[in-house]
């Protein structure tokens, strides 16, 4: 996100000469033109703080830092300085110039971290130093020797720079296969590719087909109506095949004019010291030719749900008892985890016939543990589907091989809603998470998201997770067999070997509405 500061005031003069200090917060430091960080940790406190606080004396120091000649991979710019985009948007072009480089887009080709937060820390020579580390950024991978052997690095990168083929760009699917992880290149340096995964693919534009609408979380029959008829991209016409090396960039651009845009984002990048995931949205104004952030009257970005598949083994559950009533083989039934309590669906016979009420239980698991998936540990409702259950109609087909199938998204959907609107304390019934045992040692995972608004802003990020991938917690019983705590998966640890996000963002100029709708299988 670009944050809003209120000094447009700049200096027209830079100094070079960075070797004095200058603290950002207790965390980081820039010399030389590079930001220091004395631990990884220490960075990932700083962003998170930064994402978190928003404060704005921090951004004022970015500012401060400019004006000494610090210069990050991304800026973090006040939309309304004018002075100072516009300084920067010189010296852009001047590069863009003395490289014969003039496209207009190169800016994100050059790119290469897609988090927006750690991106401004980076330099514009693509380096910072963690831990006594020197990292340096290529289209090779990322390199890092001690900050004592800089010059050894930087001669040994002049001498093994390689040509580019301009009409082809490597594959960086490719190149995660042969060379991902760690490389010792010699005693002194180290390289870092991000290892081949399940799904390795990279984009940056347009395109895409139209499939069915799906249910949207929006309470807004306005918004609901912009949403389902925002245009579907797969992020994955033109981009940034270099950011791809770290894993997966994925962007969508839709047009307001010439001039006006904007920008729908996923990535799941790794840099070794340094992990996230996150989507966003952001809208721009082109000046000289550069695209800085510039405020909308209003911006949306929305999750509509995320699918995941781990290997985790299926859970053993050898009995539960409902406080009121008894369920045949409830074992097999779908298990609600809410507020710490476990709790089935039990049907109730009248007069009027049957209905359903949602009853707590004690629950008993002798082998293996229950799944649990949440983002930024918010303790949202897991519903934990068995294999093949044989209790309740909840409309659900357990044997399609498709659990993203329209009637079985508006079955899962009305399940957790149902729930959540039966709860008091519930809030906004909207965020949930279901499980489903496919086979004994598979299971896939649905997380219906939310919805986020601003006005008279330019940006919303929303970051999944950062330091780690989308990996599965577990829930385990907490004091009692009535109650559980969701805990790290220590035992079963591990990322989604499938995944799929469905996700959008939209903005609103005036009376024009521009936008795209991200699905990513």
């Amino acid at each position: 996100m670009f944050f809003s500061c209120q000094t447009e005031n700049f200096d027209e003069s830079l100094p070079n000469d960075t070797n004095s200090i200058e603290k950002i917060n207790a965390n980081g430091v820039v010399e030389n033109g590079r930001f220091i960080f004395n631990s990884s940790e220490n960075l990932k406190t700083t962003i998170s703080n930064m994402k978190k606080n928003q404060d704005k004396v921090d951004f004022y120091k970015f500012e401060e830092y400019y004006k000494k000649g610090f210069r990050s991979l991304e800026p973090f710019v006040d939309p309304s300085n004018k002075n100072l985009i516009s300084k920067l948007s010189e010296e852009i072009n001047k590069k863009r110039k003395s490289s014969k480089n003039t496209d207009t887009e190169s800016e994100e080709q050059n790119n290469i971290v897609a988090d927006p937060y750690l991106a401004a820390f980076i330099n514009e020579n693509n380096e910072i130093v963690v831990n006594d580390s020197l990292y340096k950024f290529t289209e090779n991978g990322l390199f890092f020797v001690a900050v004592k052997d800089s010059t050894h690095l930087f001669t040994y990168l002049a001498n093994n720079k390689k040509s580019t083929n301009k009409l082809i760009a490597p594959d960086p699917c490719y190149i995660r296969a042969e060379s991902g992880g760690y490389t010792q290149i010699d005693t002194q340096i180290t390289q870092y590719i991000m290892p081949i995964d399940g799904d390795c693919g990279y984009g940056g534009g347009g395109g895409g087909s139209t499939p069915p609408p799906i249910s949207q979380l929006s309470s807004e029959e306005k918004l609901q109506n912009i949403i389902q008829n925002l245009p579907i991209c797969d992020g994955n016409a033109s981009g940034n095949w270099v950011q791809n090396l770290f894993g997966k960039s994925y962007v969508c651009r839709s047009y307001y004019n010439d001039g006006d845009r904007i920008k729908t984002e996923f990535w799941d990048q790794s840099f070794g010291f340094y992990k996230s995931v996150g989507i966003q949205v952001k809208t721009q104004t082109k000046t000289l030719g550069i695209w800085w952030a510039s405020e909308s009257d209003e911006i949306h970005l929305g999750i509509n749900r995320i699918l995941l598949k781990y290997d985790f083994p299926q859970p053993q559950i050898n009995a539960y008892t409902p406080t009121g009533g008894l369920i045949s083989n409830p074992y097999k039934a779908p298990i609600y985890m809410y507020a710490g309590k476990f709790s089935v669906r039990s049907p109730s016979a009248s007069t009027f016939g049957v209905s359903y009420y949602y009853s707590d239980i004690k629950l008993k698991i002798t082998k293996n543990v229950l799944p649990f998936f949440r983002l930024d540990n918010d303790p949202i409702l897991n519903i934990y589907i068995p294999n093949i259950p044989l209790i309740g109609d909840v409309g659900f087909n357990y044997y399609s091989s498709d659990i993203t199938s329209n009637s079985n998204i508006k079955a899962l959907y009305k399940m957790g809603i149902d729930f959540l609107k039966s709860q008091a304390n519930a809030g906004d019934p909207k965020v949930f998470s279901v499980t489903y045992q496919r086979s004994y040692d598979k299971i896939e995972t649905l997380y219906f998201g939310e919805h986020f608004y601003n006005t008279n802003d330019n940006s919303i990020e929303k970051k999944f997770y950062q330091d780690v991938g989308f990996k599965i917690s577990i829930g385990k019983n907490g004091n009692s067999d009535w109650q559980y705590q969701v805990e790290p998966d220590t035992d079963y640890f591990r990322n989604y070997t499938h995944y799929e996000v469905d996700f959008y963002g939209a903005a609103r100029r005036g009376s024009t509405w521009k936008g795209n709708r991200m699905i990513r299988n």
